[in-house]
């Protein structure tokens, strides 16, 4: 039975669910310094490359590499551009120093990479482009840090969706069920594990398997225990968002905005400083700054593609 399969409506409105367990999690572990929320982030980082590498795959599919870097770096820097003036000035206003850390986004250089990866693949190698995709998840594993280490699967798991496509439409909604069930229960083992041994290996005592912290991220069994987690997890709310009733619950403006709230949110979730009025204020500032920077990004962008 062939079945709806990520349209852009289910793109979209899965990049909103993202995003905002990407701010719950850095609102309860920043702002509130409780990590109860934490692997919520990891879950939302995947999901939006899954369907980085799905989008890219599927474009390529229609257009082929046509104006591949134009489209892509007008996405990614038009914003980001807009938003480090807009920042510099907040900041200039408040007479506070502007720290290098504030306005660099460590998933913005991770997806451009993979961008340059994909773009030269399928240009140059596409007979091979699934060892070199893999050379790259190996060695971005291996030598990154654990918040990109733990996504190097994630982006080429899009890609294998979108080849597969054909084939994962025909597929029984009720075996998508049982795949996604699967996948959560691998997911939530992995977690388990991660944060039983962070408890025998932490120094500070801890009974709470939820919120112990992370003992040694850089650890290379521990990034495979991330991925382990964050990956299966990730595909799992992607089949279940899709596949049933669940899709009607709508995130589609905020996908609409989602690289835009990632930014945004970044720098100032720690000022909370577990207080409810501080937190009502962010979200007032991240969502305003957010559809205004959506609006003059999608006027700008326009405007250059036109012109050119």
């Amino acid at each position: 039975m062939v079945h709806k399969f990520l349209s852009t409506e289910d793109t979209t409105s899965l990049k909103g669910l993202a995003i905002l367990l990407i701010i719950l999690s850095h609102i309860g572990d920043g702002g509130f310094h409780h990590r109860i929320f934490v692997p919520l982030g990891g879950f939302g980082v995947a999901i939006f490359l899954i369907l980085s590498g799905y989008g890219l795959m599927e474009s390529y599919k229609k257009h082929g590499l046509e104006n591949f870097f134009k489209k892509r770096l007008l996405r990614i820097l038009i914003p980001y551009v807009l938003w480090v003036m807009t920042f510099i000035v907040i900041m200039l206003c408040l007479h506070q120093r502007i720290l290098l850390s504030s306005i660099r986004y460590w998933f913005v250089e991770y997806i451009f990479l993979w961008y340059i990866v994909f773009f030269f693949a399928l240009k140059h190698a596409y007979q091979y482009r699934w060892p070199l995709f893999c050379i790259v998840a190996i060695i971005s594993f291996w030598i990154l840090p654990c918040l990109q280490a733990q996504q190097s699967l994630s982006f080429l798991i899009g890609i294998a969706i979108s080849e597969r496509k054909s084939q994962l439409v025909h597929i029984q909604r009720r075996k998508l069920f049982q795949i996604a069930a699967l996948l959560v229960v691998v997911g939530i083992l992995a977690f388990a594990a991660k944060q039983w041994l962070a408890m025998h290996i932490s120094s500070v005592p801890t009974s709470d398997i939820l919120v112990v912290h992370n003992v040694d991220d850089d650890d290379q069994l521990r990034k495979f225990v991330q991925i382990i987690t964050k990956c299966p997890i990730a595909i799992a709310i992607i089949i279940i968002m899709t596949q049933t009733k669940a899709r009607l619950l709508k995130f589609n403006y905020l996908g609409l905005i989602a690289y835009e709230l990632y930014l945004v949110h970044m720098p100032f979730y720690g000022l909370i400083n577990c207080n409810y009025y501080y937190l009502l204020f962010f979200l007032l500032f991240i969502s305003i700054t957010s559809v205004v920077l959506g609006r003059c990004n999608r006027k700008i962008t326009s405007y250059i593609l036109d012109s050119w």
